[in-house]
């Protein structure tokens, strides 16, 4: 059953996780010029679940500074029972990740990176023509522009979109309850222990991104990041009730 402390922190969780989630989306478009909109909500998509951890954070971190937790520890309260409600907060909006991503609106081709088209010249009518470019050599030096057909975007790799969803998913409860052990359910070791794992985690989540664009991996390499920090902030937590 929920408290009033609970939602309280939720709310807190949820508020910082929001202004994240906003402040990301405008260093994204600020940053980001060559990408049309469904890229970049796509990207927005991507970093939704990171959000909700800094929510889930620094929403205990600041009732750990304020003495709240301390106060319910003194009462006999669980401290992974205490810090139910930031999890539910940042999970609530890391979860616009995911519905982003499934909604179709977003573009998730920037979350898989593709080498870029090579420059093809062809000789025509006595002169070069670029065709990528849409760019005309003549005989002369002159260089004029010339209309090329559209080009379609290269379609993703088979099941990307739905592992990307279910990786999203994954991740937006795995990663807010990864913070919220790193910042509550310490022991000896364990702090040090769990920032290695986070960072295992990232450099897992960009090799596979970049290896299922080149098709060295199948799409659900995708869940392996999110598994990691999921089942690492589960264990955390069923140890810390035993201790």
């Amino acid at each position: 059953m929920t408290s009033a402390w609970d939602r309280k922190l939720a709310a807190r969780a949820a508020a910082i996780a929001g202004i994240t989630a906003l402040f990301t989306l405008l260093i994204i478009a600020a940053t980001d010029e060559g990408a049309g909109l469904a890229r970049r909500l796509g990207m927005a998509a991507a970093l939704g679940p990171i959000a909700g951890a800094v929510g889930a954070l620094a929403a205990i971190r600041i009732a750990a500074g304020r003495g709240e937790l301390r106060a319910l520890a003194a009462i006999g309260a669980d401290p992974v029972r205490a810090a139910r409600g930031a999890i539910v907060g940042g999970v609530l909006l890391a979860a616009l990740g995911p519905a982003l991503a499934a909604s179709g609106v977003a573009d998730l081709g920037g979350l898989f990176p593709r080498p870029a088209a090579a420059h093809v010249w062809i000789a025509s009518e006595g002169g070069m023509t670029e065709l990528r470019q849409g760019l005309r050599l003549d005989p002369g030096g002159a260089v004029s522009r010339v209309a090329v057909p559209p080009r379609e975007a290269p379609a993703l790799p088979r099941g990307a979109t739905a592992f990307t969803v279910i990786a999203l998913a994954i991740a937006a409860a795995g990663v807010p309850l990864w913070a919220a052990a790193a910042a509550t359910w310490g022991v000896h070791g364990a702090a040090a222990g769990r920032v290695a794992i986070g960072v295992a985690a990232l450099l897992l989540a960009i090799v596979a991104f970049q290896a299922v664009a080149a098709g060295q991996l199948p799409a659900a390499a995708l869940l392996g990041a999110p598994l990691m920090l999921f089942l690492d902030g589960a264990a955390a937590r069923y140890r810390a009730r035993r201790r």
